[in-house]
């Protein structure tokens, strides 16, 4: 604890008391009827696009995946960096693909997002604003 805060505390009997009164009102505030917003969202969605991925060089991936478009997808990913020079294997043992080599070709797709912004906004409580992106 710093010097201050223990002078405060020394130089002021009622310090606790107060502490838990400001506490008290800053937990009240969150809980006030306008300040609630969740912390999760969840829902299906029944109007979600097709999945259609393309990648650059390996063309549309279908699911399930043929060996030789494993291959292909292989041959295109790269090694990701684990940023914390992990020895575990999980990390050390994953690949990805370059964003700019994925597309989702269906137009849907950018309608679909402008309407997942738009909901999660709103029931999560965010009044910023905020960027999807596949």
């Amino acid at each position: 604890m710093s010097d201050s805060v223990e002078r405060d505390m020394d130089d002021n009997p009622d310090y606790e008391i107060q502490l838990k009164s400001d506490l008290l009102k800053a937990f009240e505030a969150i809980n006030a009827p306008a300040n609630r917003a969740k912390y999760a969202a969840w829902e299906a969605n029944q109007k979600t696009p097709p999945a259609r991925v393309n990648v650059d060089g390996v063309g549309d991936v279908d699911i399930p995946l043929s060996e030789q478009k494993v291959r292909l997808l292989i041959a295109k990913a790269h090694r990701a960096p684990d940023g914390r020079r992990s020895k575990a294997a999980h990390v050390r043992n994953r690949w990805e693909l370059n964003k700019d080599q994925l597309h989702f070709p269906d137009p849907a797709w950018k309608g679909y997002l402008r309407t997942v912004r738009q909901d999660l906004t709103s029931k999560l409580g965010i009044d910023v604003p905020i960027r999807l992106g596949l």
